[in-house]
């Protein structure tokens, strides 16, 4: 998903035209109140996003999530140029962004207007509005994260109403150096390479890395980011970009995050340079690793496309892990890992697995909770038309902490962010099986041993 994708571009506008500077002060006084309204009619859902009150926000993040299996996206039309829209029908997602481009939005504002039908009386609890990281722009163009509220307001319909407030907190995590390269198959056609080249530039000394897709390209939107990894190195500038993507360095977490949104009305069709970034280089000795994450990537009738993001790295070469995920339409969804180095090549294929629904639940269940320290109050799953299985995990309040979609015969799926989950490696190892099986062959024994105790007391009673 896009976050904080304010272009370096648009920095350098900014660098000659006067900016409104927002002080701490302004941050606390901020009320950024998102209301998402519905109007049900016809067996039609017109919904507006509106932010309201002491408004002050350079961007946002958030899904609208919906059962896709009760509702259809038919339209959707941005009322601000900064809204970006991604809509996945599959999962029953509205993925929606702003990067505020000259300074922050100050003033209460529609965004964005979405049209639904819908097969029955809509239900509230179907939808629900979530934002996952909101901020500001601050006087060093730097980002600051901003306090906001949601509030879902329904017109011609007898559900009630709910409100919900959030606050985030900016986040730095840490990954390996090893380059990962992800593919999502949905079309056999279409393959859409994403290759992140690292090349050293004497001349200019610096280190440019520039984001290339090859391959047969068919995509209309993509989001993701570029993980940098790097000692020795300063920050670095943009140096080009296509029109269609924006694209940002943050420099707290050390991420590239991008956008691209095909302009022409069209899928993108072309191969091309989507955007190259120089960093300086200080010091002689100096190391960088890039590790590629999509999050999200369609055609332009919403479907999801193939993409494979991998490093090719002329400065420091490596050994290269390679994880592929294959999801076909009709039943299969299968993940295959496999390790390539210089002595030879080792494939590991998942086998099939015997497990329940409810017990899928439950390892999704572990799973999350090993991977987040939280641990899920309950969880709910939905038999998908393609075969495979959605499970979701909600908090004690009833708030969706992530979904996961399995294959219901190997247990390998991916989570709401597109992270790849093995639900036989990681959510069916506790040791509650083992204390189990234990208990039962300790009892086993026991009865055996009360079994020819009691037969011994009767020979000597015989006797």
């Amino acid at each position: 998903m896009l976050k904080k994708s304010i272009s370096l571009l648009s920095s350098l506008v900014l660098a000659c035209l006067p900016l409104s500077i927002v002080s701490t002060n302004a941050i606390e006084k901020s009320e950024n109140r998102f209301i998402l309204s519905y109007d049900y009619e016809n067996s039609k859902i017109s919904s507006v996003l509106s932010i309201e009150g002491d408004v002050c926000i350079g961007g946002f993040e958030g899904t609208l999530s919906y059962d896709p299996n009760k509702y259809t996206v038919e339209s959707t039309s941005k009322n601000r140029a900064e809204i970006l829209t991604n809509v996945l029908p599959t999962k029953g997602e509205v993925v929606i962004s702003m990067a505020a481009e000259q300074t922050n939005l100050t003033a209460s504002s529609d965004l964005l207007s979405i049209e639904f039908s819908c097969k029955e009386t809509p239900v509230e609890s179907d939808f629900i509005f979530e934002i996952s990281d909101a901020y500001m722009v601050a006087e060093n163009y730097d980002t600051k994260t901003v306090d906001f509220s949601i509030d879902q307001k329904w017109k011609n319909n007898s559900t009630s109403t709910a409100t919900t407030t959030q606050s985030t907190q900016i986040t730095t995590t840490q990954t390996t150096s090893t380059t990962t390269s992800q593919t999502t198959s949905i079309k056999t056609n279409v393959n859409n390479d994403f290759i992140i080249n690292v090349n050293e530039n004497k001349s200019d000394n610096t280190v440019e890395v520039s984001l290339n897709v090859e391959g047969n390209v068919k995509f209309w939107t993509a989001e993701g980011k570029v993980k940098i990894e790097s000692t020795g190195l300063g920050v670095p500038s943009l140096l080009s970009s296509i029109p269609d993507a924006l694209s940002s360095y943050n420099d707290k977490d050390k991420n590239i995050y991008f956008t691209i949104v095909s302009s022409s009305g069209g899928d993108i069709t072309d191969k091309q340079n989507v955007f190259s970034y120089a960093f300086p280089i200080e010091k002689n000795d100096y190391t960088i690793s890039c590790t590629g994450t999509i999050s999200d990537i369609c055609d332009q009738n919403y479907n999801d496309v193939n993409y494979s993001i991998s490093e090719k790295n002329n400065i420091n070469p490596q050994t290269i892990t390679t994880t592929s995920t294959s999801i076909e339409s009709t039943t299969t969804l299968q993940t295959t890992t496999s390790t390539t180095s210089a002595i030879g090549e080792e494939t590991t294929t998942n086998e099939e697995i015997n497990a329940s629904p409810y017990e899928l639940s439950k390892w999704a269940e572990n799973d999350y909770y090993k991977k987040t320290g939280i641990e899920p109050y309950r969880s709910e799953y939905v038999q998908n038309s393609d075969g495979t299985l959605s499970i979701s995990l909600y908090d004690k309040d009833g708030k969706v902490l992530d979904v996961y979609t399995i294959h219901p015969k190997t247990g390998i799926g991916f989570n709401q962010n597109g992270d790849a989950v093995d639900l036989p490696q990681t959510g069916n190892n506790s040791l509650r099986p083992i204390f189990i099986a234990s208990g039962s062959i300790l009892l086993i024994l026991l009865g055996f041993f009360a079994i020819k105790k009691s037969d011994i007391v009767k020979r000597k009673r015989d006797k």
